[in-house]
């Protein structure tokens, strides 16, 4: 996958979305979604590194429990093809819930975008 591929499959979730957080001075109200990759493993043979495995993590932030986005998040990975992992949390200063659902993708760091 690439970035884009990467952007647009999190942006056709439908709601607003940001990589790492969104600008402080926003005010961006729940539900939205900051994702971000976490780490990388390189996969080596023969001395060289042959791919690059990057963990993409999605944060899913809400006011309420919310079953339908939960399962937007899900149909995006499916359809992608990542297998993912999910985790809930209540952040009570917050007063919202936060679902993290982490991936592995191999980026295609400079593959022709417009494909």
């Amino acid at each position: 996958m690439t970035y884009q591929q990467i952007a647009d499959m999190i942006n056709s979730i439908g709601i607003p979305a940001s990589y790492f957080s969104f600008a402080n001075d926003t005010g961006q109200q729940p539900p939205f979604i900051c994702y971000y990759f976490d780490a990388s493993d390189g996969f080596a043979a023969d001395d060289q590194i042959y791919a690059e495995e990057t963990e993409l993590t999605i944060e899913l932030y809400t006011e309420t429990k919310d079953f339908y986005l939960e399962q937007a998040v899900k149909s995006a990975l499916n359809a992608a093809g990542l297998p993912w992992s999910r985790t809930e949390a209540w952040i009570s200063t917050e007063r919202m819930f936060q679902v993290t659902f982490t991936t592995s993708v191999i980026v295609e760091e400079y593959a022709d975008e417009s494909e």
